[in-house]
């Protein structure tokens, strides 16, 4: 899973470079952000979800 989901980060850049024109660091920053906030919020919704579904017994 690893494998395919860092594969699949690095060909983002190349389709948007390639398809939309976005030049490689425009489209680097673009994603690196959106990731950035994207993983952190993760990292604490997931964990209060966790919490969450625990307490109701799943």
């Amino acid at each position: 899973m690893a494998i395919a989901g860092y594969g699949q980060l690095i060909w983002y850049l190349e389709m948007l470079f390639r398809t939309y024109g976005v030049s490689k660091s425009e489209a680097g920053t673009s994603l690196g952000l959106i990731f950035m906030i994207a993983g952190t919020g993760d990292a604490f919704f997931g964990a209060a979800l966790a919490s969450f579904l625990t307490r109701c017994g799943y």
